[in-house]
């Protein structure tokens, strides 16, 4: 629908929008491209709609993927932001602009696997407060990502979660969480703020989580 407009920089729709499908590659080679923010009535996304925006910036959207997903089925899961951008493996992370550094999705109720695996530009992501669960390596080599919010009603950080995000300086942990998986912080060296909302004692920290049990326990 507006492949390859040269000075096209900000994509918005209108309030109380009903669209419902934005297409294959409706986006794709705008250049130029800065901002954008998808209305929450969005219920499909076709193929690379974003493919080759190699200026975004930030991004506004209501779930990624193909669909709004609402089951934890990780092997067909299709939340992956490459898909955004062209790539069908997330394992093809290069096809993530390095200029989108800000990220909010607003409207999903759960993360799965390998969600943001090696989203390397992006420093701010601000997910739903209606998540309830994160994935696998869901932030994998985040390594941009300075501060995070874990949802309020998520209650297990998962295996290798926020593994290799370097520059992961603070993370606040609802109270709800009682349990931190196998190195779900593995490699956050420059990790100072640990804030936990709840009660110390009722936490299980698994190994590879060095890094929490001394900021949580000093």
């Amino acid at each position: 629908a507006f492949y390859g407009c040269p000075n096209l920089r900000k994509v918005t729709f209108e309030e109380g929008s009903n669209i419902k499908l934005i297409d294959d590659y409706a986006f794709g080679e705008c250049k130029s491209l800065e901002s954008i923010d998808l209305p929450v009535s969005l219920q499909e996304l076709g193929i690379a709609v974003f493919y080759k925006c190699d200026s975004i910036k930030s991004m506004k959207i209501p779930f990624l993927g193909f669909e709004r997903e609402t089951e934890a089925n990780d092997y067909l899961a299709t939340d992956l932001i490459v898909k955004l951008f062209g790539s069908g493996d997330y394992l093809c992370s290069y096809y993530i602009p390095l200029t989108l550094e800000e990220i909010e999705v607003y409207d999903i109720t759960l993360i799965h696997n390998v969600t943001f695996y090696k989203a390397s530009s992006l420093k701010n992501i601000t997910l739903s407060e209606k998540v309830t669960q994160l994935g696998t390596r869901s932030f994998y080599e985040c390594s941009s990502l300075i501060e995070f919010k874990i949802p309020n009603l998520v209650n297990v950080i998962p295996e290798s979660c926020f593994q290799n995000c370097t520059n992961l300086k603070t993370v606040i942990i609802p109270e709800n969480v009682t349990e931190i998986k196998l190195n779900a912080f593995k490699n956050c060296v420059s990790l100072v703020e640990v804030i936990y909302e709840g009660d110390i004692n009722n936490l299980v920290i698994q190994d590879g989580n060095e890094i929490i049990k001394e900021l949580l326990l000093k």
